[in-house]
């Protein structure tokens, strides 16, 4: 009987690749079992067949390792007494590797696409093919940024590709990003939480050249929502704080440093003066320290700054506008992309 089951298998097998879940319901049938494989990274089960019309409470589970990928296994719901044999069992899992890696190469290929896609996009590029990750006419609402750790990001890789997930996905300059359609946001998020990923979310952009500053507005509302918190969106942070686009961030370093945000040696002495100082939270010692400067000099320099600007760093109002310009200048001062 065993020998005969053995041929069946074999010849079930051949659906591995085209038609894996018929593969897997076959050999529930054959095998009277219920079979499921699972990622043990996110917990997220990657095959199964249909659930068996007898199944019972009483039903045990047995966990084996898959021969072709050390993170995924197959769980075994078996009836008592009626267990499979390691003759069978042996079998099973080879050919249940099969299809198992068909998926897997799949889910790799399909999450290098998007991981090269949000790569162009942060660049101000706009790749061909896009829709056929996000959908058709799924950013024509808009679109936001999430911010997950670096350390987070090759679980939640995993993740939103095993799932499918609509969503771009890669490693960005600070953090690990995904870039959704705004009507995704719900369904991400509880995603995310399903498999405890902490994450923050950037607010509504409607430009896909505008990415990169929804990528670091998702950053700053990841960075300052606190470890307690799984999930935050940008509502939660002060809108002043933080430039939308570069455009904006041109119009606050320009209206706030004047002839400061210029080029030459002077205004570009000044302007590393400045931002040392903000830098070092107005501690004198430090930015000295840091500038290789004296006291005196800082001094002499930070009088300059307030003669060209006309903003005073003793003054709480103008501070803040020193430090919005301070938070602003990497998008004003890198280099515009064909």
């Amino acid at each position: 009987m065993q020998v005969l089951k053995l041929s069946k298998l074999y010849q079930l097998a051949t659906y591995a690749r085209d038609n894996p879940i018929r593969m897997m319901d076959d050999l529930q049938t054959l095998f009277q079992v219920r079979l499921s494989v699972v990622d043990t990274q996110t917990g997220l089960v990657i095959l199964e067949g249909p659930t068996l019309a007898d199944t019972s409470m009483s039903m045990r589970s047995r966990l084996y390792s898959l021969p072709g990928d050390t993170e995924t296994k197959l769980r075994v719901f078996e009836h008592p007494g009626e267990e499979l044999s390691s003759f069978l069992l042996i079998h099973i899992l080879q050919v249940i590797d099969m299809a198992v890696n068909q998926r897997l190469r799949f889910i790799r290929r399909r999450s290098e696409r998007g991981a090269a896609m949000l790569s162009s996009v942060l660049d101000e590029h706009l790749p061909d093919g896009i829709e056929s990750i996000l959908g058709a006419g799924a950013i024509s609402g808009g679109f936001q940024c999430v911010a997950i750790a670096m350390e987070d990001g090759p679980k939640a890789l995993r993740g939103v590709s095993i799932a499918a997930l609509p969503v771009l996905a890669g490693f960005g300059r600070s953090s690990f990003l995904l870039l959704m359609p705004e009507q995704r946001h719900d369904e991400v998020r509880r995603f995310l939480n399903k498999i405890g990923i902490r994450a923050a979310a950037s607010s509504t952009y409607v430009d896909l050249r505008d990415a990169k500053y929804a990528a670091e507005e998702a950053l700053r509302v990841f960075s300052s929502a606190g470890t307690n918190k799984q999930w935050d969106d940008f509502a939660g942070v002060p809108i002043s704080l933080l430039t939308r686009s570069r455009k904006e961030a041109c119009a606050i370093v320009e209206q706030v440093l004047g002839s400061l945000a210029g080029a030459d040696a002077k205004s570009s002495t000044l302007r590393d003066t400045l931002f040392t100082f903000i830098s070092n939270d107005r501690r004198w010692n430090e930015t000295s320290a840091a500038l290789g400067i004296h006291r005196q000099t800082l001094s002499y320099r930070l009088a300059k700054i307030k003669d060209i600007t006309g903003r005073d760093v003793g003054s709480s109002a103008d501070l803040s506008a020193f430090w919005l310009a301070f938070q602003a200048w990497p998008s004003y001062s890198e280099p515009l992309l064909d």
